[in-house]
């Protein structure tokens, strides 16, 4: 079932700006949310990371009034820290991160090193809602809840755990 339209103004970077012309304004931040490539294999979530930021850098890097949010293959950490790396250097100005990772926490310790790396440079995080990892067992599909409350719960329970996470660090250590 589909509930995003692709539109035209999604990836016709000259028509976005047309339309930012029209409206009055003066930068707009993009990122690729369709499709994450979380649940792909190492070989095409790197390829895919890739292709993102090239397309990206090539469409609406041309424009200074354009900037990007870099997707990272999150699910292999050491490659989604590369690919940060990389995204940087052509240009990102932040990055998008599903609220879980093919059903894992943000805050698993294997993620660590994204984070660091992301925290490092100082970069905003985009947080989109995902499907949530108990979407079967809260009868969610069955009742078409997966949008309208599934991707509320899952970045409140993405944010809530990174919050209580946060605060239960003892900084005096």
């Amino acid at each position: 079932m589909a509930f995003k339209t692709l539109t035209p103004p999604m990836f016709d970077y000259d028509l976005r700006l047309t339309d930012m012309d029209r409206f009055g304004v003066d930068v707009a931040v993009v990122s690729l949310i369709i499709p994450t490539f979380t649940g792909a294999p190492k070989p095409k979530a790197r390829r895919s990371a890739q292709h993102e930021r090239s397309y990206v850098c090539r469409s609406a890097g041309a424009s200074r009034r354009l900037r990007y949010l870099a997707s990272l293959p999150w699910q292999y950490p050491e490659r989604a820290c590369v690919e940060l790396e990389r995204a940087c250097r052509d240009g990102a100005v932040g990055v998008m991160v599903l609220a879980n990772v093919a059903g894992e926490s943000l805050v698993d310790p294997r993620f660590a090193e994204v984070w660091r790396s992301i925290d490092e440079r100082g970069l905003p995080v985009l947080l989109h809602p995902a499907v949530p990892p108990a979407v079967d067992q809260l009868n969610m599909s069955r009742y078409h809840l997966v949008w309208n409350v599934g991707f509320i719960f899952d970045t409140t329970l993405a944010l809530s755990t990174m919050i209580w996470m946060v605060s239960s660090i003892d900084i005096r250590t």
